[in-house]
């Protein structure tokens, strides 16, 4: 018996063979980083593609290249024949491209392929230069530096044709420049602030800007822009457009840059757009700050204690014997819901410990037998049947006392003060026993006064009123409340007071003032810090203002008595190329009074400004203090 054999022998149909085995399995999906493609060498299937000069051969390393470079796994040191196969199209470019402009006819077919094989391998380079290991192999070839300046300069105007070859040697450049092993020439990078001046093309100047921001902050030289350029004025223009992120955050960080140069700092005291662009980098900060911001509301309130009022009870309730005796002969649960119902009010914010309630209950039918008497637990357990708001719970000490068991929302009632319907007129000399109501009460008080009486005669009251009228007014604190008719549910008999002031129940009228209402506070608060943008523009106006502000500190230089100071550049000595720092030729004086006073006009604004971060929220405080101290003729 024939077997067949194993699977993975199995290429489809076998000779002889009556088994017939199912397509092989495909393979991973091909993403242009096959292994065939990338091996290193002079042999490289896409070198040599690009240097046979074939359109279809070329056309198809190109395709590749794209894709390969995209991510930083390919690494231009193993293939150092790849730039130089590259480069040869956008340097034929440069050289042809006054040949055919399209601005007339449509351009030859060879011209418009050299094109975009030029267009193709500047996009290459610049996918290898986002790689920082790349970068610095780019940065090194004098081909590639050159190639990016004779780009600028030839189009320095770009035309349909040409603005996309200007925006890769701009990228090329912004990318690699902090690479480069020494600072380039100011005639060349001059060319690059003119072209990002003038430009209105929005991915020209967010990729010039980006590429002098490096530039600066790579070589720290005052030559390669002036106190005044083009570039500077730009980005000026566009502080307005906050909504576009990234162009504003482009122009800002060449700000930053800008203005990092102490010396081109106070030049910039003297710009005439310098007051204009503080008011704006605050509207920045302002404009972010809505993306973090939330209101939070707080009760704002004085502290207060609760006393009891004229009239009101003086002391807890206590039950009469004769009460007791009466509730005594009723069976248990029924005395002690008749005990609760008499002794006990349910309150809402009030609170009665579960010892104090079961003492109060011993107390009141220990003496009537202590047989019948219910245990504590069942006494607990019907509060809520009588009183369904009250609750028995565990309240948590604070500051370290211990819990006790509580019970929330229930009270002792009060006692009423005896005499509360006698009259006390004439010194408490009237003769008249007590009144049955508050209604008759009131009736005869009224036989003591007439139309003309001013003066209180009530007990040890010595009130004069300015009128009968405010006399009747007064007349009416002395008697029991239930003279104005039913109270709202919600009124209480209890007055708030200031907590270390005392109540007395019977002079109504010596009082103290009560605190007042509670207030509700809405502010806002940043949750987070801002975005990236807010940052540069809070850092530009810090330089600014410390510029504007601070007197430069004098500190010793080299020279035949001094070592210098560490940290101080020191000035460049004479015949250097580069200006120094001190030779710029403003008038710190009236840069600094300048600074002042376009501050001063957006102190209102800064003032409005909220940041997360307490140091960065630091700065803006020390900033509005300078500002609050200067003369009002600043």
């Amino acid at each position: 018996m024939t077997t067949a054999p194993p699977y993975r022998y199995a290429m489809g149909n076998q000779p002889g063979n009556p088994r017939q085995m199912g397509p092989p399995q495909a393979g991973p999906p091909l993403d242009g980083h096959e292994y065939w493609f990338l091996i290193p060498g002079p042999n490289n299937r896409m070198i040599l593609s690009l240097e046979s000069g074939l359109e279809p051969d070329v056309t198809w390393a190109m395709k590749h290249l794209l894709h390969a470079t995209a991510s930083e796994r390919f690494l231009l040191g193993k293939y150092p024949a790849l730039v130089p196969a590259l480069i040869r199209y956008p340097e034929w470019f440069l050289e042809h491209a006054d040949e055919e402009d399209g601005s007339t006819w449509c351009p030859n077919p060879e011209f418009t392929t050299n094109r975009r094989f030029a267009l193709n391998s500047l996009l290459i380079i610049k996918n290898l230069s986002m790689s920082e290991e790349n970068a610095a192999i780019l940065a090194r070839m004098e081909r590639i530096r050159t190639l990016v300046f004779d780009i600028m300069e030839k189009c320095q105007r770009p035309t349909d044709s040409t603005l996309e070859f200007l925006l890769g040697a701009i990228d090329i450049f912004r990318y690699t420049i902090t690479k480069w092993p020494a600072s380039p020439v100011p005639e060349k990078t001059k060319v690059l602030v003119d072209i990002v001046g003038r430009s209105n093309d929005r991915a020209i100047m967010i990729s010039g800007w980006s590429a002098l921001h490096n530039l600066l902050d790579t070589f720290t030289n005052v030559t390669h822009v002036t106190p005044e350029s083009s570039a500077l004025n730009a980005a000026i223009r566009v502080l307005p457009l906050h909504f576009d992120q990234p162009l504003s955050t482009a122009a800002l960080d060449y700000i930053l840059a800008h203005v990092s140069n102490p010396a081109l700092a106070k030049a910039f005291l003297h710009h005439p757009e310098m007051p204009q662009a503080l008011k704006l980098l605050t509207y920045q900060l302002i404009f972010d700050q809505q993306k973090v911001l939330e209101y939070v509301k707080v009760t704002v309130a004085q502290p207060s204690k609760t006393e009891i009022a004229q009239n009101n009870a003086i002391g807890p309730l206590e039950l009469k014997k004769e009460v007791l005796d009466e509730l005594s002969a009723l069976p248990e649960p029924d005395r002690v819901t008749q005990w609760m119902q008499r002794a006990f009010e349910a309150v809402p914010h009030a609170e009665i410990t579960q010892v104090d309630f079961w003492n109060l209950y011993r107390t009141a039918f220990t003496s009537y037998g202590p047989d019948t008497m219910l245990p504590a637990t069942d006494l607990i357990k019907l509060v809520t049947n009588v009183f369904p708001s009250a609750m028995p719970m565990v309240s948590q000490g604070a500051n370290g006392k211990p819990s006790k068991f509580i019970i929330k929302g229930l009270e002792r009632r009060r006692a009423v003060a005896e005499g509360r319907t006698k009259c006390h007129w004439d010194r408490w000399k009237c003769p008249e026993p007590a009144f049955e109501t508050a209604t008759a009460l009131y009736r005869h008080v009224k036989t003591h006064v007439n139309s003309t009486t001013v003066q209180c005669l009530w007990g040890s009251c010595t009130h004069i009123s300015a009128s009968p009228k405010l006399f009747h007014r007064h007349l009416l604190t002395h008697l029991p409340l239930d003279l104005a008719g039913p109270r709202h549910p919600g009124q209480v008999d209890d007055v708030l007071v200031p907590p270390n002031s005392h109540v007395d129940p019977g002079v109504p009228t010596a009082r103290p003032v009560p605190p007042g209402p509670a207030h509700i506070v809405n502010y806002p608060k940043a949750t987070t810090d801002p975005p990236a943008g807010s940052f540069s523009a809070l850092l530009i106006m810090r330089i600014l203002y410390r510029t504007s502000f601070v007197q430069a500190e004098v500190v010793l230089k080299t020279d035949g008595d001094h070592f210098g100071f560490p940290g101080i550049e020191q000035p460049l000595i004479e015949g250097d190329t580069e200006v120094a720092m001190e030779d710029l030729g403003y008038d710190t004086l009236e840069g600094q009074r300048k600074g002042k006073a376009a501050f001063k006009g957006i102190g209102g604004m800064l003032s409005g400004v909220i940041i997360h971060d307490a140091a960065i929220a630091a700065w803006i405080d020390e900033m509005l203090d300078s500002i609050k101290a200067l003369p009002l003729s600043q």
